[in-house]
């Protein structure tokens, strides 16, 4: 029998736990009307698609818990991310399943579950009732723990728990059979320490323009010039001043900086050059743009290095177009550039970041 052209449970149970990049999942994205599947940036995080219309919602991941799929892998400085799961709201019209709808009774729902191995689950906020389970996938009911209302129905993939063995040897045997990554060198640096300098033209503009009409909503303060001993500081040692140069935070004091990695017969290329990255205060790290004129485009879209890092942003309603114009003066050759392929890129070159910070700590 032909899928009715409404039916959007049948639509989209297809699609379950197939890729972003899959033909499949962007044709109904557009045909939706939705939003394009989200570039993945970060495996502890769900990137959610809404279908307001339809009181529907797509999830998508990166580490999912199923032989193929784990551990997460990445392919051009993004994570490989799957539909994982799908939420149907209680404003949701259609049918669940070809036979339920969202407002079956949880009694209904529980003495469903109850036929199933760990058909039910508990929380302090919710109820589960797994009304069908085939084929990988689960449909589960959700009840709130408090008032007894409906939440929403999950048609999810079934995942082995966080402690399965397999889990450990999937990931063991990625790590044996991944290509290895040439490490970076570093010159030899003297045991003193470099000073304070001056801040580069643009960003002596930005500072500027911060102190006047300010940066919007971003979570970014520019420093008054280029400070030594952040980067001591963060990691215990000395020699990462050499190779951090410090000249913004945010707001809980997270260090914005140059990575100066690029070298020619030895000697540092210009800072514009180096790629800036962001160094948190609670230890979370990532790389943030590729240069300091991608770096400018990307605060012009209105994202900040904490929001990239932190939870994989690339996009924002208030784009900065005075910070744009500053990009296009002292950058013009750059033309425009989109967040999104300014984070990847990143990413993609210098996602060794973590690994270099952990080779340097002395805590």
């Amino acid at each position: 029998m032909a899928t009715p052209p409404d039916d959007l449970f049948e639509q989209v149970l297809p699609l379950l736990g197939r890729r972003t990049d899959d033909p499949a999942v962007i044709a109904f994205h557009a045909a939706r009307g939705l939003k394009p599947p989200p570039v993945v940036t970060k495996t502890d995080m769900l990137y959610d698609v809404r279908d307001k219309q339809a009181g529907m919602v797509l999830n998508y991941q990166a580490e999912v818990r199923r032989a193929g799929f784990y551990p997460p892998r990445k392919e051009g400085g993004k994570y490989v991310a799957y539909l994982s799961s799908v939420e149907f709201r209680p404003s949701f019209a259609g049918q669940i399943a070809g036979e339920f709808t969202v407002s079956l009774p949880e009694a209904d729902a529980k003495a469903l579950a109850l036929r199933l191995e760990d058909g039910t689950w508990d929380t302090s906020m919710y109820r589960g009732y797994v009304v069908r389970r085939a084929d990988g996938h689960e449909v589960v009911f959700v009840y709130d723990s408090d008032d007894d209302t409906f939440v929403e129905v999950r048609l999810q993939l079934e995942e082995l728990d966080d402690a399965d063995p397999a889990l450990e040897q999937w990931a063991a045997e990625a790590q044996a059979n991944a290509a290895p990554t040439p490490a970076r060198v570093f010159p030899k640096h003297g045991s003193r320490a470099p000073e304070n300098e001056p801040l580069p033209p643009a960003l002596a503009a930005l500072h500027e323009l911060q102190d006047g009409d300010g940066l919007g909503d971003i979570d970014f303060e520019l420093l008054a010039e280029i400070e030594a001993g952040g980067p001591k500081a963060w990691t215990g040692n000395p020699a990462a001043e050499h190779e951090f140069r410090v000249f913004a935070q945010d707001g809980s004091g997270g260090l914005v900086a140059f990575w100066v990695v690029h070298h020619d017969g030895g000697a540092a290329r210009p800072l514009v050059e180096q790629p800036v990255v962001f160094l948190g205060s609670e230890g979370e790290v990532g790389p943030v743009a590729k240069d300091l004129a991608d770096f400018l485009h990307l605060l012009a879209a209105g994202v900040g290095p904490y929001e990239v890092v932190q939870y994989g942003s690339t996009e924002s309603e208030s784009p900065q177009p005075a910070i744009a114009e500053l990009a296009q003066k002292f950058f013009p050759e750059r033309g425009d550039r989109d967040a999104q392929t300014i984070v990847l890129e990143a990413q993609r070159d210098y996602g060794d970041l973590g690994d270099r910070l952990a080779a340097l700590d002395r805590h």
